[in-house]
């Protein structure tokens, strides 16, 4: 019996302690010397609830065995306990079982609070508090906080029992080494375990905020998502100075991990509505045809004003009717589009998709049109979805025809000038060749003049001569 790993004890018809095993040493912090001997109900004062348990009857007076498990306040344990009663002796065997009914309870509580959070209706907040408040059940004493990590400071998600002026004192704090137990784990993306925030070194800045609110231990766990991006921290505050037990760690890591998932799946929840809202804005701010192609299912979604403005069909009439953007390209265009569609589509190294082609309008007439999609391809590089726009370009079409037009005979007048250009070079080399012979022949006559009669000209002459040469 000193072997078992349950504890172990027998009384006497009185209650009196005859037996004490090693086990129910560990369990009750009470040594064999110390009970044999002993009256059961005057060591055990908490005990005496049992005398009231609706069994005892059965056990005390009828004779017979007994199970159930019960929760001792006063040790803060929960135990198995079976009770074999014979002629003289009753036999005692129990089993500390807190842990594993910590488990359950835990186990029910996270699959509430993920059903809480899963609801289209639920709030984040409210999440948060509803989980914080029932660990904070669970395990007595025990203080929970969740802060957002924004930028690069931290914000209070929820911290349903911190003090409200402690809260206030840490808001927006930035993060960094020496920050707290919160501010130093979101830095290092780390655990940090504070046992004395009094004399603890990442608290030097921030102690008397939580000292004056008697917060004497802080153990910290940063929330990461899985992009490995910390979106927050998830810390545990006790009033008093402590050091957590393996079996803590493991709970607070279970917590950890149940907040990864809950406030990852409500941010993307949230990203994708502001995704959406942004997405319709741009829809209604711009003149394009906006749609949505699943190519898997086939499924096109389209929005916006652009498709009845531009083209004059209503977004209803573009839905109900299959093939409805191919049956409208020019039957000239469709073969091209759709083979240069299909290339990139197949091409896994391609994201984006650009053509242009002419579309039949409501009224007949066809326009020019540009259409630009981005690909969403899966894990093996498919194409499961574009998303894009097409735009009426039939006014810039039209005047690049007129600017090609025009382009052309300016080119047509460009040549007939570069041939007169041509004539008049040559004129002007022939003239200037008739021209050379005789200005030579005039200029060495006035220098023979000059040199002949230098003796009798005046200086006005000479100046002439000069001007002439």
């Amino acid at each position: 019996m000193n072997n078992i790993t349950d504890g172990f004890f027998i009384v006497d018809r009185s209650w009196n302690i005859l037996f004490w095993n090693k086990a129910a040493e560990t369990i009750l912090q009470k040594t064999k010397q110390q009970m044999v001997g002993k009256n059961l109900w005057e060591e055990f004062p908490a005990f005496s609830i049992l005398k009231e348990h609706e069994d005892y009857v059965k056990l005390y007076h009828q004779n017979k065995s007994i199970r159930f498990r019960e929760y001792f306040a006063h040790h803060k344990t929960w135990a198995d306990v079976s009770v074999y009663p014979a002629e003289k002796n009753i036999s005692v065997y129990f089993k500390d079982v807190t842990e594993v009914k910590n488990l359950r309870t835990l186990e029910r509580l996270e699959r509430d609070a993920l059903e809480m959070n899963a609801r289209p209706d639920s709030i984040l907040e409210n999440t948060l508090h509803f989980y914080l408040k029932e660990m904070e059940e669970i395990h007595k004493g025990m203080i929970c906080s969740v802060l957002r990590l924004k930028g690069n400071r931290l914000y209070n998600w929820s911290s349903p029992s911190l003090p409200g002026r402690y809260c206030a004192a840490i808001e927006g704090v930035e993060i960094g080494d020496n920050v707290g137990s919160c501010g130093t784990a979101a830095f290092l993306r780390q655990k940090v375990v504070v046992t004395d925030i009094e004399t603890d070194p990442y608290w030097v800045l921030y102690k008397d905020f939580a000292l004056q609110e008697g917060l004497k231990a802080c153990w910290s766990f940063p929330i990461i998502d899985s992009h490995n991006k910390v979106i927050g921290t998830f810390a545990i505050y006790y009033k008093k100075i402590k050091t957590p037990t393996p079996e803590e760690e493991h709970t607070l890591e279970r917590a950890k991990n149940l907040l990864m998932i809950i406030l990852e799946n409500k941010m993307s929840v949230e990203a994708v509505k502001l995704s959406n809202q942004s997405y319709d804005m741009v829809a209604q701010a711009t003149n394009d045809a906006i749609w949505d192609w699943d190519t898997e299912s086939n499924v096109v979604v389209r929005t916006g004003k652009g498709l009845k403005m531009l083209f004059g069909y209503e977004l209803d009439e573009a839905s109900v009717e299959d093939n409805f953007w191919y049956k409208r390209i020019h039957p000239e265009d469709i073969l091209a589009v759709e083979k240069k569609q299909a290339d990139i589509m197949n091409d896994p190294a391609q994201l984006y998709w650009e053509d242009e082609n002419r579309f039949l309008k409501k009224n007949g007439q066809y326009a020019y049109v540009i259409d630009r999609g981005y690909i969403i391809r899966n894990e093996a590089g498919k194409a499961i979805r574009l998303i894009g726009a097409t735009r009426d370009v039939t006014e810039r079409k039209e005047n690049e025809a007129l600017l090609l037009e025009l382009n052309n005979r300016l080119k047509q007048r460009a040549d007939e000038l570069a041939d007169s250009n041509i004539e008049l070079e040559r004129f002007a080399y022939i003239a200037s060749h008739d021209m050379q012979e005789p200005l030579r022949m005039i200029t060495s006559f006035l220098q023979l003049f000059k040199k002949k009669y230098e003796a009798q000209i005046d200086e006005t002459a000479e100046k002439y001569i000069n001007f002439a040469v």
